[in-house]
């Protein structure tokens, strides 16, 4: 018995007849992609998980409901890709190459992380744990100098034996990149 041109067939039935007649693809996507080349017309011949042959009219209205239904899919997949990929930062490595402070300069270059996403930016110094954020790579840096001169300056000031193992590291680390201009 075929179907009447009244009748509507569901959402899962129409994914079902346009899908169920292909092998089975390598993943989900592949699948879902490949049911776009029935695009081409030649859907004349596909059935309703009954095997009955179809009317042409309603043939064609549950074809191209099901490759709405499809298409919606893919674009929600592309879409939560997009903006998974929006979410992550853009990183790149510079080197500073002085602090821009009249009494600190630097001995060597500093490397300097840069972790640039859409609404900040953050510049980082993983060495010791010293990062400062800006709205854009510019102030993130200019930030991040000054940091590393208040953090030197601290740790100049404050007497060896205060000092834990990991300030201890950061003062001996800074030491080999930052010099007083009044000593040279």
């Amino acid at each position: 018995m075929t179907m009447s041109t009244k009748e509507e067939p569901t959402n899962e039935a129409l994914i079902r007849a346009t899908t169920e007649r292909r092998p089975t693809p390598r993943s989900a996507f592949d699948q879902r992609m490949g049911s776009l080349s029935l695009v081409s017309g030649r859907h004349e011949g596909w059935y309703l998980p009954t095997e009955r042959p179809i009317k042409s009219e309603i043939s064609d209205i549950a074809f191209v409901r099901a490759q709405l239904i499809i298409l919606r899919s893919l674009y929600l997949d592309l879409k939560a890709s997009v903006d998974e990929l929006l979410e992550r930062p853009i990183i790149s490595n510079i080197t500073l190459l002085s602090l821009s402070s009249r009494k600190y300069s630097l001995v060597s270059p500093l490397p300097v992380v840069i972790e640039d996403y859409a609404t900040q930016v953050i510049a980082r110094i993983p060495d010791i744990s010293l990062e400062a954020e800006g709205e854009t790579e510019s102030q993130a840096i200019i930030e991040l100098k000054r940091q590393i001169v208040e953090l030197y300056e601290d740790l100049l000031s404050s007497p060896p034996e205060t000092l834990g193992p990991e300030p201890t590291e950061w003062l001996s680390i800074l030491q080999q990149w930052v010099t007083n201009n009044a000593t040279k």
